[in-house]
């Protein structure tokens, strides 16, 4: 199975609500803000779901750089948004450098919860996208790749209006990554087991490659099944494919995307 390859050309009339930085398009058009969120999105039919984008910033996360799942469901009339994730984008304090490096030195500072802020914007961006008429608040989709796949998991434990997540390459524990090495985390504050019987309610779509040495294969399968294990033996919608990938990379996008507008999988009978 080959990797889907990345589609790095930008989408089509990008809105920008609540000014989302200098590295976006200086022709983007602001079309309004909310008072503790700043976002982006790509406005799609209002019938049709919201997806939200997680992978660094709010222009990665809506241009494809890290995924081509967004521009299928976008041209299938989707309207596509993005938060800046913790520690990129807007979020990025004085002095900090964007990326994981960040998440740890802000998880050993000790200051609570260092992702409560990216999960209120979400939530407030969905909010505000309903409120306008822009987007149907039913079923939202979380779609997070990589880094993106751990706060996608936690914006949807936050909030139960998003009831699809897909996860490509995710970051399952934070345990796991090297600039975690020698920092003690607290479970009971980001650990994903939390929030396993939340999870095992929702639909999720799981891309992890067989020898993934960045966010690791076994941490991601272990996910997978504590999640179905929290489904205390009810039919849980969670598909999980491994692909044949070497080292950190994502594949599958062309599927993931399909499951998405698929829908729930009916029962397809008993098995000998």
């Amino acid at each position: 199975m080959k990797p889907t390859q990345f589609l790095a050309a930008g989408f089509v009339a990008m809105t920008l609500i609540g000014g989302c930085g200098s590295d976006q398009k200086a022709d983007a058009t602001r079309v309004g803000n909310v008072s503790t969120a700043s976002y982006g999105v790509l406005p799609g039919s209002p019938a049709k779901p919201l997806a939200l984008v997680f992978t660094t910033d709010v222009a990665n996360s809506l241009n494809g750089t890290f995924t081509s799942v967004s521009k299928t469901l976008q041209a299938a009339g989707y309207t596509i948004a993005a938060v800046d994730v913790t520690c990129h984008g807007q979020d990025l304090q004085a002095g900090e450098t964007a990326g994981l490096g960040c998440w740890a030195t802000r998880v050993q500072q000790g200051n609570g919860d260092i992702f409560a802020p990216m999960v209120k914007r979400a939530s407030d961006a969905i909010s505000d996208l309903v409120a306008k008429g822009v987007a149907s608040g039913v079923d939202v989709v979380a779609i997070g790749v990589s880094r993106g796949g751990y706060a996608a998991l936690r914006a949807a434990a936050a909030d139960s209006r998003i009831g699809t997540v897909v996860l490509l390459s995710p970051v399952t524990d934070l345990a796991r990554l090297t600039e975690f090495r020698g920092i003690v985390v607290d479970q009971s504050m980001y650990g994903l087991a939390n929030d396993f019987a939340k999870f095992a309610g929702r639909r999720i779509f799981m891309q992890i490659g067989n020898s993934d040495d960045r966010v690791g294969t076994a941490e991601a399968i272990s996910f997978g099944v504590g999640v179905v294990a929290a489904g205390a033996g009810n039919p849980v919608d969670f598909t999980t494919i491994i692909t044949p990938n070497k080292g950190h990379g994502t594949a599958s996008q062309d599927i993931a995307a399909q499951w998405i507008l698929k829908g729930p999988e009916s029962d397809s009978g008993n098995a000998p």
